[in-house]
C-alpha cells in the first residue's frame, strides 16, 4: 500500500481514474452512497469505474486490503473495519465531502412501541456522537 495516496483527500477526477470494488451491489441502482458518487462525478465531468462488484463492505475493504481495488465507504466502516480487515490499507476523505441523509419513517397517529421508541433515540444518539456537524 501506498500512504502518498491518501496523503490528501480524494477529488472526484482522482476517483474517476481509480480502480473501485464497490459494496451494496444488490442496490447499486438505488443505492445513496453511488448516487452521491455519480452526482459528484459528473457534476466534474467525469463517469464511474467500477473493477469489482460486492454485496457487503467487508469484503470490499478486504479486497482493497490486498490491493486489487480501492473502495469508498463510510468512514464509521473505515476507522471500524479497515484496522481489522486491512490492517495495511490506508484511507482518507472526499472532496467534496459527501453527506448521507437519515430518515425515520412511521405512520402517521401510529404509536410506536417502546423498543421502536428505543431503536430511534438510540440511532439518533449515535449518529449525533459520530457525525461532524454542517457548518
Amino acid at each position: 500500500m501506498d500512504p502518498e495516496r491518501t496523503a490528501t483527500p480524494v477529488t472526484a477526477r482522482r476517483l474517476a481514474e481509480a480502480q473501485l470494488v464497490m459494496a451494496d451491489t444488490s442496490y447499486r441502482a438505488t443505492d445513496s452512497m453511488r448516487l452521491a458518487l455519480r452526482r459528484m462525478l459528473h457534476e466534474a465531468g467525469h463517469n464511474p469505474q467500477t473493477r469489482i462488484e460486492v454485496e457487503d463492505v467487508e469484503t470490499a475493504i478486504e479486497l482493497t486490503g490486498r490491493g486489487l481495488a480501492d473502495t469508498v465507504v463510510h468512514r464509521g466502516a473505515a476507522t471500524e473495519l479497515v484496522p481489522r480487515l486491512a490492517p495495511g490499507a490506508t484511507w482518507t476523505v472526499l472532496r467534496p465531502r459527501q453527506y448521507e441523509t437519515f430518515a425515520i419513517v412511521h405512520r402517521v397517529n401510529a404509536t410506536l412501541s417502546p423498543a421502536a421508541q428505543l431503536m430511534i433515540e438510540l440511532a439518533v444518539a449515535r449518529i449525533r456522537a459520530v457525525a461532524e456537524p454542517i457548518r
